[in-house]
């Protein structure tokens, strides 16, 4: 397993003011409280980061942005997700250019796709990038599903050194864990109700949203199972399973509505990037009491 790629790796949000330019205030500030915390760096742009709708612009202050606070301090990755090969490629070019450490490549959107043809496009990708690739797994967006065995023979590759997956399907995250773990390829949980049994099946570690909202939840649940402490992290994340419920409230997106109940803590503000309503402030005030409760 890759020794920096493990631990707790948010997936961060990309906060905006209301004309869609970075909120890059908060961005720093969400950044600079999940590695004072612990976290071992920060992926950027991916689904809750609006990667695929905010505008170049916005996309190129984020990484810039995200690079600087992170400099000698974590790990930067950046999701290059997009449409068309020619806009990805030129994802990764400026996440090369600004120095991230990483980039995550999503399939292909919109057809269906063969596995072999899934596999042909992620290696054209790592064989194409001069950063260290890693494949993000989220086929309720893209509708292709990469598959164990395609995952596994990716993983033998030199330039591709590791998975997020939020498929939410464990029982082929298992074997994924299982049948890469000879490759130096680092499996990433990214579904935060499946953080703790993902962990004990031997994942390198978690890449949710839940950092945005305390990064303590998330790094709680490692340190307990280091510790032997079993019980305590399974408490732990039947809480934050509990949390993720809040990112349903209106059949809305997690965009909307984690992006509303950080604005009612204080932390940024509602907008975001895409066809998404905004949510009103009494509604961000609900999702703050019923947040609240869980927690405490």
């Amino acid at each position: 397993m890759n020794k920096r790629l493990r631990g707790s790796i948010p997936a961060m949000i990309t906060p905006l003011n209301e004309d869609g330019s970075l909120d890059e205030g908060s961005f720093r500030g969400l950044i600079k409280r999940a590695l004072d915390s612990g976290c071992r760096g920060v992926m950027i742009l991916g689904s809750c980061g609006e990667g695929v709708v905010v505008d170049r612009k916005t996309y190129e202050q984020a990484v810039e942005t995200a690079r600087d606070e992170t400099l000698d301090k974590g790990i930067l990755i950046v999701s290059t997700g997009a449409a068309s090969v020619q806009t990805v490629k030129e994802n990764i070019k400026t996440a090369g250019r600004h120095h991230a450490d990483y980039v995550l490549n999503i399939p292909p959107m919109y057809f269906d796709e063969t596995q072999e043809a899934l596999k042909d496009y992620f290696v054209r990708l790592a064989e194409y990038s001069q950063l260290p690739t890693m494949i993000y797994n989220i086929p309720s967006v893209t509708k292709n599903n990469v598959g164990v065995q395609t995952l596994t023979d990716l993983s033998a590759h030199e330039n591709i050194v590791g998975l997020k997956d939020s498929s939410g399907n464990h029982i082929t995250f298992q074997r994924v864990v299982h049948e890469t773990k000879e490759n130096d390829f680092s499996v990433f949980v990214g579904r935060a109700p499946l953080i703790c049994a993902s962990l004990q099946m031997g994942a390198a570690g978690s890449m949710s949203p839940i950092p945005n909202l305390d990064p303590k939840l998330d790094l709680d649940i490692h340190r307990y199972l280091k510790e032997g402490k079993v019980q305590k992290a399974i408490d732990l994340q039947i809480r934050i399973s509990k949390i993720t419920g809040l990112f349903a409230y209106k059949n809305m997106s997690i965009n909307v509505n984690l992006k509303g109940l950080l604005s009612a803590l204080g932390f940024c503000r509602p907008y975001t990037a895409g066809f998404d309503p905004v949510l009103s402030e009494n509604e961000c005030m609900l999702l703050k009491e019923k947040y609240m409760e869980i927690i405490q």
